[in-house]
């Protein structure tokens, strides 16, 4: 009898460790579930709608900026009652978590700057330049790496591809300053030099690379100018005297 009750009280002590063992084994998993859901991601566009529900109709709660960062919850849907809109549920950077439209965001993603000028590749190959190009102090998202090599996206979605690892900076002022820039001083890849005066006057960042970069550009045409006004007066000059 005592052997019986031995074997019972042996079995009952196994169930009870492998019981354990499973609830502690899910546990892991459903962490690593819950850790693998909430993905760094940036915001590609001005002005993307942040709302309360995943539907167009549904309350507005603010925008977000060209190059801001979020977190992607893990969730997609799509309006049911407007197929052509589709939501991310995502949280932002106050912790508000809401429904943002997917036009507008790119997952897994870092933002960045140009810090020089670079030609776009379609993949990590030197032979595979486009005609395509970025400029300095351009914004851009990273979205993937290999080796000295960044696969990027610029703003709106507009040019992508790859570059060279060297052409960014990651720095936060800078890439502040890129997407301030990208907003109020960038066309369609061009840098439009008469804005330059008003933007580094309301600039926050006075001693960031990009800030003495735009100021060198200043100094360039004021040089220009100065030879092009010597040039003048000096031809002015031999005529007078001739």
């Amino acid at each position: 009898m005592k052997t019986i009750y031995f074997l019972l009280g042996t079995a009952l002590l196994i169930s009870a460790c492998k019981s354990s063992t499973s609830e502690g084994s899910q546990s892991d998993e459903s962490n690593e579930q819950a850790e693998v859901i909430r993905a760094e991601a940036v915001c590609i566009s001005n002005g993307v709608p942040v709302r309360e529900e995943p539907f167009r109709k549904a309350a507005y709660i603010t925008s977000l900026n060209l190059g801001e960062t979020l977190f992607y919850l893990g969730q997609s849907i799509v309006d049911t009652n407007d197929n052509r809109y589709e939501f991310y549920q995502v949280e932002l950077s106050d912790g508000k978590v809401a429904w943002a439209r997917t036009y507008g965001i790119l997952i897994d993603a870092k933002p960045a700057a140009i810090v020089s000028g670079t030609p776009i590749y379609k993949r990590p190959d030197l032979v595979t330049k486009t005609d395509k190009e970025f400029i300095p102090v351009e914004f851009i998202a990273v979205v993937a790496e290999k080796e000295e090599w960044v696969e990027v996206i610029g703003n709106g979605k507009k040019k992508k591809g790859w570059i060279k690892k060297e052409k960014i900076t990651l720095q936060q002022e800078d890439v502040a300053t890129a997407t301030l820039a990208s907003k109020q001083l960038i066309t369609d890849g061009e840098m439009n030099v008469e804005y330059i005066p008003d933007f580094l006057e309301e600039l926050p960042y006075e001693n960031t690379q990009f800030a003495l970069y735009l100021q060198s550009i200043l100094d360039q045409q004021v040089g220009a100018a100065v030879e092009e006004v010597i040039e003048e007066y000096e031809m002015l000059e031999e005529e007078l005297y001739e």
